[in-house]
């Protein structure tokens, strides 16, 4: 019969096939990742289950994920901590039209294990299983990670009638659950419309359901949302076939992409202290900011990245200036993937001084365009510390 068409988005990060089951709510709903080679990313990864109920219900869009979060995840870096996360939200808020308020109905975030070395080896299992109660409702979650060794490191179970609604104390009611008319399964980065760099990983995605599933290119209709997750990576999913099944089988993979986005902003100045040294700078695949110089007419050369992996999204725009009052000193200034104004600088041609960041998240989106002049640090790996500017 052949293969699904792809979405019009493509087959890779926020953007996957649906699968849904006639109009009929999914019941027993299972979703397993099998990590078949080294899972690694710079700032950690999620995860997600992004269902949509069938119109009519408060909870039009569910999720449900791992998210493992590190400050830094490659080769040698630091520990991460991986949880679960239910978050439904209401139709108010992710609704077809304007949306009236921005908050979602539940948010349990269960902490599931630690791994010292912020790799997710291949053998790795993940699971997310829904339970339903007789009319349909998802009420039960449960996640499980069992490792290369086939041991369970990780397990949490819930009923979502024993859950507060977000911001109260107030207990989840019959009112605020709902089935699943469709779902998409997406790998991207940890939270907060991240974005992550998977340096390596691959393996299968297997869904089931007591019912059968069919694969679309496009959400369904008789839903109440069209949304889909923010946070991206590169991640990219292999086709599914036509027709009807309980079990589908979905490889994915990390892509490797330029090390630069492709026509992307630069920033360019003179390094200041340095009469005869041009500096341009741009923001490398893994989000951090590159400084390459050159001397009167000599051959280009590159600094080591600048500030943390994941700093900024990829091709992120960048300013260079003089720090005025600061004769040698070369600010960079970008806006990172938290929404905050940072500020890297350098003297003169010593290494760069460090990475401020602006106190309160209030640049959005991260990626607001900058005009901008730019500067920036030596070959040497500078310690980057960082300041933050506060919108009035």
């Amino acid at each position: 019969m052949g293969n699904v068409a792809p979405p019009a988005a493509g087959l890779g990060s926020n953007s996957n096939y649906f699968l849904y089951s006639n109009g009929n709510p999914l019941l027993n709903l299972t979703v397993t990742v099998d990590i078949t080679q080294d899972l690694i990313s710079n700032i950690g990864f999620a995860l997600q289950l992004n269902a949509y109920s069938p119109a009519g219900y408060t909870s039009a869009w569910q999720q449900y994920f791992f998210t493992f979060q590190t400050p830094n995840g490659l080769p040698g870096g630091q520990p991460g901590n991986l949880y679960g996360f239910v978050e439904p939200w209401p139709k108010s808020t992710a609704g077809l039209g304007h949306d009236t308020t921005t908050n979602d109905l539940i948010n349990y975030e269960p902490f599931l294990l630690t791994l010292t070395n912020p790799t997710f080896v291949a053998g790795y299992k993940l699971t997310i299983s829904l339970g339903n109660e007789p009319n349909g409702n998802v009420r039960y979650v449960t996640f499980t990670v069992l490792d290369q060794n086939g041991n369970q490191v990780g397990y949490n179970s819930v009923d979502m009638l024993t859950l507060s609604l977000d911001g109260s104390n107030t207990l989840a009611t019959e009112a605020d659950l709902a089935p699943i008319l469709a779902f998409q399964f997406n790998i991207v980065g940890p939270i907060n419309g991240e974005q992550t760099f998977f340096w390596s990983g691959a393996g299968n995605i297997v869904y089931s359901a007591s019912n059968e599933l069919t694969v679309k290119s496009a959400l369904p209709s008789g839903v109440d949302s069209d949304w889909h997750t923010l946070e991206n990576g590169n991640s990219v999913y292999g086709t599914l076939p036509q027709g009807q099944s309980t079990t589908f089988t979905q490889s994915f993979n990390a892509v490797d992409p330029p090390a630069y986005a492709p026509a992307g902003p630069l920033a360019v100045s003179q390094q200041l202290g340095a009469p005869n040294q041009t500096n341009f700078y741009a923001v490398d695949r893994a989000g951090q900011p590159v400084a390459f110089y050159v001397d009167n007419a000599g051959h280009w050369s590159s600094s080591m990245p600048l500030g943390p992996t994941g700093l900024a999204i990829r091709g992120a725009a960048l300013a260079a200036s003089q720090q005025f009052g600061a004769p040698n000193q070369t600010d960079l200034f970008l806006v990172a993937q938290n929404g905050q104004l940072n500020v890297l600088w350098v003297q003169g041609t010593g290494a760069g001084a460090g990475r401020y960041p602006s106190a309160p998240a209030v640049f959005s989106p991260p990626a607001a365009r900058w005009r901008c002049r730019s500067n920036s640090a030596r070959p040497t790996r500078p310690t980057c510390s960082c300041s933050t500017i506060v919108a009035s």
